[in-house]
């Protein structure tokens, strides 16, 4: 397709007018593209990557875990450089970010769906970014790599979406970690705040990040103790930026 609202919303769509699972859209720009919550996909026609995946099953973090390491590999695999992933589902080079994964789940004909979408930042160069993303939005072509077409680029996406099924969620969560960017660096959580066995913390949290769970919880180090993050707006400190 050439221009849609949403690849996501159009996958839904799709489905619930009796599409079936596998069914894949990819569009060369979206009007209507967003992230997670309330945030905006930027894209302009023929620059970006803009797919989505529709599948049956309930959602949980492995789906986003699956393709945020899929699609970190393909980069690496046509480019010869992998972006690391920003917990919980954005590819970043540095404190830039370059793409993200949105994965979302539904019901249609009586059972539970799931659609993951993908956006990613190919051939714009940093002074084509409108200014608010300016500093904070990269592309392939601005970290100097030669951006492959989106065809291609969906291709070996599915490849390694299709290794990783086969090698089981143990491996996928230590390829996750392995990726993870900012592990080890001190950072700060922005609230409103969910953390695991307790009720939500309305105060801004900062310690150094370990890692993610299997669960999809950010792990802090903060004041000698382990805490689980299910919910917050990941902040990069200065240090951790350098």
């Amino acid at each position: 397709m050439n221009v849609v609202d949403s690849t996501n919303n159009e996958v839904r769509r799709r489905i619930e007018s009796g599409e079936r699972e596998g069914l894949v859209i990819i569009a060369s720009r979206q009007t209507g593209g967003r992230g997670r919550g309330d945030h905006r996909w930027w894209s302009k026609e023929g620059k970006s990557f803009l797919a989505s995946f529709g599948l049956k099953g309930r959602l949980s973090f492995e789906h986003v875990a699956l393709f945020s390491t899929a699609c970190s590999s393909a980069i690496s695999v046509l480019c010869g450089r992998a972006p690391r992933i920003k917990w919980p589902n954005d590819l970043v080079f540095g404190i830039r970010k370059a793409g993200g994964i949105l994965a979302e789940g539904f019901e249609a004909h009586g059972r539970e769906w799931m659609v993951v979408g993908v956006g990613i930042n190919l051939g714009y160069q940093a002074e084509e970014f409108p200014w608010a993303l300016r500093g904070r939005a990269a592309s392939l072509a601005s970290v100097g790599l030669r951006p492959p077409g989106p065809r291609r680029l969906l291709e070996v996406i599915m490849e390694e979406i299709d290794l990783r099924a086969m090698r089981g969620p143990a491996v996928l969560f230590d390829e996750y970690n392995e990726l993870l960017a900012y592990r080890g660096e001190p950072i700060a959580v922005l609230p409103p705040i969910a953390v695991r066995g307790s009720i939500q913390d309305s105060g801004l949290l900062r310690g150094i990040l370990r890692g993610v769970s299997v669960e999809g919880d950010l792990v802090v180090e903060a004041d000698g103790k382990i805490i689980q993050v299910v919910s917050g707006r990941l902040l990069i400190r200065p240090a951790a930026s350098s």
